[in-house]
């Protein structure tokens, strides 16, 4: 769960720079282990303050985290595929993790 600071951070740099985040968003292997919705548990009912309610992408403002989750199939455990299945959905996290890295930077 980000800090308050670093949520807005985010949120930010979604909200500027969206067209960057859907393509990482919507990019094949990105959807194909995590689908189009975060892994959260808290989300919020209204777009945060600051942000224009009627916006085409507010539903992306709303989360209180950017997790993104993975159920690894039960063929692959103990198989020898084990390694490069994990290094596939490792590599579709990274400009995810990179994005949000980004979006920090300023607050370290």
């Amino acid at each position: 769960m980000p800090t308050p600071e670093a949520l807005n951070a985010i949120r930010q740099e979604i909200f500027y720079c969206t067209d960057e985040f859907l393509a990482i968003m919507n990019e094949k292997n990105y959807k194909h282990y995590f689908g189009s919705e975060f892994f959260t548990l808290k989300k919020l009912q209204r777009v945060p303050k600051g942000y224009p309610a009627d916006w085409e992408h507010a539903d992306l403002l709303k989360y209180k985290d950017y997790t993104t989750s993975y159920t690894m199939p039960d063929k692959f455990i103990g198989s020898d595929k084990l390694f490069n299945e994990v290094l596939k959905v490792w590599q579709a996290s990274v400009p995810l993790n990179r994005f949000v890295q980004r979006a920090m930077e300023d607050l370290r």
